[in-house]
């Protein structure tokens, strides 16, 4: 067994390996098309599977010896095939003990040249397929609450927004059963959504605080691309409000932002994570109806550092401001 692991760390939707950025390819084993990219292994980790994967562990041996890295994808059934709800416990259970496996014979077997697992693979709109119970009818009338909404009010969206929040939330409780030096990760579909809007609000960071998403979705700084980018940094933000600010956004003020950036390079960068995330940038696109109180401090520690804010919606009073035009 080997007991190295790499130095994997995740920031703005880019996989920094050793300290370096790394531009591979996120593939599956039929579509290897270069020696750096990076092979996904599918391991079928489901309540039901046998967990026998040695056929699989033999062919990521060969992957290791050509040089590639390896990301392991454990099949759970999530969401789709669940039969209980997500409070069932005994469910819960059945599901830890694949993972529990991987941890103790593929990981410390194969760490020194695997950058993660992945727990899930879908759509990003869970509303339809999960199983719901009467404790998560009441989560959800109580979230909507939170948010100042009355139920018979309540839009598909929001659904879409609370399902999030919900499989989230499982999902990095599974992920306390992977071993503490591997990254997590989803590969998350979000063609089922078609506002870019409500693209970015589901994949905010505040419900996927430890599950880094990989996706062909156009999020830079949200979402890891399966395919290889440009390490460049962008010098343009976009600021994403938290939840609770911008549910209620107008998709076209998105869209303005969009437009505002034209051809030039971007990252979304979240409200939540302003002060750690800012690094690199110049000017950061802000929605000014739609900030916190704390969203606007860190925005006064943004124009202290030299940065330009470029506000959609009234002046905000910030020593370096501008409106958003064409950037």
């Amino acid at each position: 067994m080997c007991s190295a692991v790499l130095d994997v760390n995740i920031e703005s939707g880019r996989i920094f390996i050793n300290e370096e950025a790394c531009q591979r390819s996120i593939v599956a084993e039929d579509a290897i098309a270069a020696p750096s990219d990076i092979v996904c292994i599918q391991l079928d980790a489901r309540a039901q599977s046998d967990l026998n994967w040695e056929q699989a562990l033999q062919r990521a041996e060969g992957y290791v010896q050509a040089g590639h890295l390896l990301l392991w994808e454990l099949e759970l059934g999530l969401f789709k095939d669940l039969s209980a709800s997500l409070d069932d416990q005994a469910q819960f259970s059945a599901l830890s003990l694949g993972i529990e496996h991987f941890a103790k014979t593929v990981w410390p077997r194969f760490a020194a040249a695997s950058i993660g697992a992945s727990l899930y693979r879908g759509s990003i709109d869970t509303s339809n397929t999960l199983v719901w119970s009467p404790k998560q009818e009441d989560s959800y009338t109580l979230w909507l609450a939170d948010l100042g909404i009355d139920k018979d009010n309540a839009t598909a969206f929001h659904m879409q927004l609370f399902c999030r929040d919900a499989s989230a939330q499982y999902l990095e409780l599974l992920t306390s059963r992977l071993p503490a030096t591997a990254q997590a990760f989803a590969f998350i579909d979000f063609s089922d959504i078609h506002s870019p809007w409500q693209q970015a609000l589901l994949a905010s960071p505040e419900s996927f605080e430890y599950i880094h998403i990989i996706s062909d979705a156009k999020l830079p700084g949200l979402v890891v691309p399966s395919t290889a980018q440009d390490s460049a940094d962008a010098a343009l933000g976009i600021c994403l409000p938290c939840c609770n600010e911008g549910h209620a956004m107008p998709a076209e003020l998105w869209q303005s932002a969009l437009e505002a950036c034209q051809s030039t390079p971007y990252r979304i960068v979240p409200e939540l994570n302003l002060t750690t995330l800012w690094h690199g940038l110049d000017e950061l696109i802000v929605f000014s109806d739609h900030l916190s109180p704390l969203g606007l401090r860190k925005l006064q520690g943004f124009c202290a550092a030299g940065g330009m804010v470029l506000t959609l919606g009234p002046p905000l009073g910030l020593a370096i401001e501008g409106a958003a035009a064409n950037c």
